[in-house]
């Protein structure tokens, strides 16, 4: 039903009037995207290739596609939209990159940089694999979590999906000291390995970066909940740290840090600037006035949706939009 309406509203025009209130406006649209595959996962599905090529397609007639340093650059009659990569996954480099060259669109694309060294797992994706392996293995078992345990023997996939969220919440809240020794737990007593997803090497950015029209960007060295972090070293050292190896491993000025599960308090966005940063990007899921297109916080938009006409109603910020007209 949900699919039906959003199916209808689109051939309504609804997407067009959304559209042109932002070009009457000049508001400015930055997506956040990760993965791009056809593999199968319900815990957090990759946008499908033929659908993200579909998307780029619709992007390409109604939007000037521009990078971040480019915002307050170019005056253009359709309004300005940025395509922002997040973490680095290998899909991204195989399936991704190819189309965006095929339209001519730039991207901004933010690595995790232990993820660059040896295919480090980033905690949430991590997550991601776990509830998918145990959902494929119908394995019953409890996640221990200290205070609270998650008891997994439904596996109807809305329960799984739900509690994936659930242990997301949980461990979003905890500090890189309990998050790895949750997984190291995990690891030790479910009798399956969990399995990883492949991620870029520096000779996959490498490449990448010759090939393709990429701005580059710092999304930190683990991935971690910064505004969880005890030790002020050990932040100090993700953000400003990440920063200085990509720039030694590319010879790329990095000007950008996308904030990792978007989540950020003032001594983050202090260290930020303190590190050189020109730009941090957040989900915090609104348009970018143009007038604020130089300011040091960008928000952006969270594309997650494998459906096609959904995935235009989040560019054209629907669905933010129905909940302020709901408050």
């Amino acid at each position: 039903m949900k699919d039906l309406l959003i199916k209808f509203l689109y051939k309504t025009g609804a997407t067009f009037i959304l559209r042109s209130y932002k070009q009457r406006n000049k508001l400015i649209t930055i997506l956040c995207l990760h993965r791009v595959s056809d593999e199968e996962s319900i815990t957090f599905p990759p946008f499908k290739i033929k659908y993200f090529e579909k998307l780029l397609q619709y992007i390409d007639k109604h939007y000037q596609v521009v990078t971040i340093a480019m915002l307050s650059k170019i005056d253009s009659n359709k309004p300005l939209l940025v395509l922002s990569f997040d973490d680095g996954f290998l899909d991204f480099y195989e399936n991704a990159l190819p189309l965006l060259k095929k339209y001519g669109i730039p991207c901004n694309l933010n690595v995790v940089t232990n993820c660059l060294d040896n295919n480090f797992q980033i905690w949430t994706q991590s997550q991601n694999n776990l509830l998918q392996e145990i959902f494929i293995r119908k394995h019953n078992c409890i996640l221990d979590l200290g205070s609270k345990q998650i008891n997994i023997d439904n596996f109807h996939p809305q329960n799984i999906i739900a509690q994936n969220l659930e242990l997301f919440h949980f461990l979003f809240t905890k500090d890189e000291i309990f998050v790895e020794q949750f997984f190291a737990n995990a690891e030790e007593n479910i009798p399956f390995e969990i399995p990883a997803t492949p991620m870029m090497s520096w000779g996959d950015l490498e490449n990448a970066l010759r090939d393709f029209d990429i701005e580059l960007g710092s999304h930190s060295l683990s991935h971690i909940t910064l505004s969880n972090i005890r030790d002020k070293g050990k932040l100090k050292r993700e953000i400003n740290d990440s920063k200085v190896e990509i720039e030694k491993n590319t010879g790329r000025k990095v000007d950008i840090f996308a904030l990792p599960n978007g989540n950020y308090n003032d001594e983050v966005i202090d260290q930020c600037k303190i590190a050189g940063y020109k730009h941090v990007l957040t989900v915090d899921e609104k348009l970018l006035a143009p007038e604020k297109s130089n300011e040091f916080k960008l928000p952006r938009l969270l594309i997650p949706y494998h459906n096609y006409y959904e995935n235009l109603f989040k560019v054209e910020n629907f669905q933010n939009a129905i909940k302020k007209l709901m408050k």
